[in-house]
């Protein structure tokens, strides 16, 4: 009768093994369990020694000071021996710090991909010689693309794009990353008033750099007026890339104008149909994804 109960007792309490799928590596992700830091074995193992199985405990994945998200949060005690081995997925959207808005069911870079963030994520210490705060430029479609798939892998969302067997891009519909706009989702952010020819302005004097201001060259974003979304350089700066092809395979839509666009080019209905595998110094990108 006691070996019964001292084997018993002994159930109550295990070590438990907790990962996390997916994470990066070469990053400093922190979890906790009910507010104790736990300890690291790998680069997404963590371990904890004589768990209470009688209740359930809470875990929270951190990089420095942001929480992210953990698909299956909670341990759930189960009696038994040995090590309890316990899996969740996450995410951490806005981990690398491109900030975004909300429009209807999109959210919305605010700016153009900067180079700073493109240098961020690349490894790249080639210097630009407008700077980090400037619009990435010179590169091509499919490059956006890529760049936007490992986007979402470092902050823990589905990516978007994928090759098939033909070699051409498919876009996954319900994917949670970054992705580039359609040329219609572009339209819609590029101006809460739907009748102005400019983001959200009857001229392109306050809200881009186009031939007329830029002495032919990249800016910094954000420095001009935002757009009625609160998004910069929609019109100007630099020509952004769109996901679709019109059934021109060859060919992909860019849209509102860059800094070496007279005003007429950079009209927000001025699509112009550019070779998806070259880049330009006056092209660039913006990323959108879901907001649900």
């Amino acid at each position: 009768m006691y070996f019964v109960i001292w084997i018993g007792l002994l159930g109550c309490n295990r070590d438990v093994v907790v990962g996390v799928e997916n994470l990066p590596m070469g990053e400093s992700f922190m979890l906790t369990m009910d507010g104790q830091t736990l300890v690291n074995r790998d680069f997404n193992l963590w371990s904890v020694e004589a768990v209470s199985m009688r209740k359930t405990h809470q875990l929270q994945l951190w990089y420095g000071e942001r929480q992210c998200v953990l698909t299956n949060a909670v341990i759930v005690g189960e009696l038994g021996f040995g090590e309890l081995t316990h899996r969740s997925n996450w995410s951490c959207p806005g981990l690398l710090g491109y900030k975004m808005h909300p429009v209807n069911d999109l959210l919305v870079g605010e700016s153009e991909v900067t180079v700073g963030l493109w240098q961020q994520i690349k490894g790249e210490e080639r210097a630009d010689v407008c700077g980090a705060e400037c619009p990435k430029s010179n590169i091509n479609w499919l490059q956006a693309l890529e760049f936007a798939n490992q986007m979402s892998m470092l902050e823990g969302l589905s990516q978007c794009y994928s090759k098939k067997d033909t070699g051409s891009v498919q876009m996954e519909q319900d994917c949670t990353g970054y992705r580039l706009p359609t040329d219609q989702e572009w339209m819609t952010f590029s101006s809460l008033n739907p009748v102005m020819p400019y983001a959200d302005s009857e001229t392109t004097v306050a809200v881009a750099w186009v031939r007329d201001n830029s002495d032919v060259e990249r800016h910094p974003v954000c420095e001009l007026q935002r757009n009625g979304y609160q998004l910069c350089d929609i019109t100007g700066n630099v020509w952004e890339w769109c996901w679709d092809t019109f059934d021109r395979p060859k060919l992909r839509r860019v849209r509102g104008g860059g800094f070496t666009s007279i005003a007429e080019v950079a009209l927000r209905e001025n699509g112009v149909d550019f070779p998806a595998n070259l880049g330009a110094e006056h092209i660039g990108f913006r990323l959108v994804r879901s907001a649900r």
